[in-house]
């Protein structure tokens, strides 16, 4: 009898790849000759091109099969999520997976590829880091829209955002905290939002909204420096307290008040990551891995969610995907569309 072939694709060549596949191929051995000593012996196809697919895939892996199939990434089947970005490579831009074409743009510096954190679904596990050096200054910023512009009646109910980062040092640059994240919604800036950490390992979450400041401020250290931090922050206009953290799962507690420093070249509306959009202070050193926004208000156990399996806000408690292949179409215009409860115009009207 004879062995299936195993393949085993990746998106880098590493060295941990290559010693895996040496690994593997020793492994096939052993199984070949456990069999019959004439039994033909399998072998690796190291395959090192540029896919999705990788040694860590169980679904492929297990497949046994002596072909590859290619996996895209998944979509989060919530409609309410307005940004989805993976900082797994440097192209200029990077594609928004919620389809909402929200892509950061990288335009400066020389950032460089690190090893990120496990999120259950991708072998490879990249990060982006930005600014190592203290006079070059390197963000990614993403174009102001409709779409993630907190000042929009479309978030005027509330939003959440996911960041996965890593901090590389605990101090302030040019006396400004180091700013992860940030966006103002106007030129005025009546409104926004901006997401620093402080010498002391303090999250800070500020929100403004209608010319009012509201902050969150966690207990020192409560960041890990050089290790991975998953950042969930809801903001509920009902609530009270209207601002919510969680940080690797935990529920933070506000510890202080802090009235936030605003940019002080406020007239640019992008997005910013890595540093506030006045561009010459709080600038961040850190590893990003990656963002999520959303226009709803995430409930503990959905921030909890993401945090345990780092897919999706729904209860998946084994980091799989239940959803594999699953793609969001927008939300089509029904009274144009001949749709109703008994018939459908199967050429106006698709349905998956």
């Amino acid at each position: 009898m004879s062995l299936e072939y195993y393949l085993i694709r990746s998106s880098h060549v590493n060295k941990n790849t290559l010693h895996l596949t040496s690994l593997f191929n020793l492994l096939n051995q052993q199984a070949s000759e456990a069999i019959k000593p004439t039994s033909r012996k399998p072998k690796i196809i190291g395959d090192f091109a540029q896919s999705d697919v990788n040694v860590n895939d169980r679904a492929h892996f297990y497949g046994f099969k002596s072909k590859f199939r290619i996996q895209k990434f998944s979509r989060e089947p919530h409609t309410n999520l307005r940004c989805w970005v993976i900082f797994d490579h440097l192209n200029k831009r990077i594609a928004d997976l919620s389809l909402y074409d929200n892509e950061p743009i990288y335009e400066i510096g020389y950032p460089c590829l690190t090893i990120g954190e496990n999120n259950g679904l991708y072998g490879r596990n990249l990060a982006t880091i930005l600014n190592r050096d203290e006079d070059i200054t390197e963000y990614y910023r993403i174009p102001h829209s409709d779409s993630i512009d907190y000042g929009h009646a479309n978030f005027s109910n509330g939003f959440s955002i996911m960041l996965i980062f890593k901090p590389y040092g605990f101090k302030q640059q040019n006396g400004i905290d180091q700013t992860v994240y940030q966006k103002i919604n106007d030129s005025s800036v009546t409104g926004g939002v901006s997401v620093r950490y402080d010498p002391e390992g303090r999250l800070k979450t500020f929100v403004r909204q209608s010319n009012l400041d509201y902050d969150h401020v966690t207990e020192k250290y409560k960041l890990r420096q050089w290790s991975y931090n998953t950042v969930v922050i809801t903001y509920d206009p009902l609530a009270n307290p209207r601002l919510q953290v969680r940080i690797n799962g935990e529920v933070m507690s506000d510890d202080m008040y802090y009235s936030p420093e605003w940019s002080t070249d406020p007239a640019n509306t992008d997005a910013y990551f890595g540093i506030g959009n006045n561009l010459d202070s709080g600038k961040a050193w850190i590893a990003l891995q990656e963002f999520r926004q959303a226009n709803e208000v995430w409930t503990s156990t959905q921030m909890k969610n993401l945090f345990a399996n780092k897919l999706t806000i729904d209860s998946n408690i084994y980091g799989e995907t239940a959803w594999c292949g699953y793609t969001r179409f927008h939300d089509p215009n029904v009274a144009t569309m001949g749709f109703d409860s008994t018939t459908y115009d199967s050429v106006g009207f698709d349905t998956v």
